[in-house]
């Protein structure tokens, strides 16, 4: 399910991208359909989502909220 959302928002990420003209209009077609692109948007996220757990379980234990 990841996957299909990921999808979708790299092609509204490449629309945007195409109608602001930063990218051409077939290299926005290529990121959006890229399957290696996508996995690597999600390993980012979910590297990112790791870290951000991390940090706001260091941040409780400074402040007491972690018990």
């Amino acid at each position: 399910m990841s996957a299909i959302v990921i999808r979708i928002l790299l092609r509204y990420g490449a629309g945007l991208l195409v109608a602001k003209g930063l990218l051409a209009p077939d290299a926005g077609l290529v990121l959006a359909d890229d399957p290696d692109v996508q996995m690597l948007i999600e390993v980012g996220i979910g590297l990112c989502a790791g870290l951000l757990s991390e940090c706001w379980y260091v941040l409780a234990r400074r402040l007491g909220w972690a018990k």
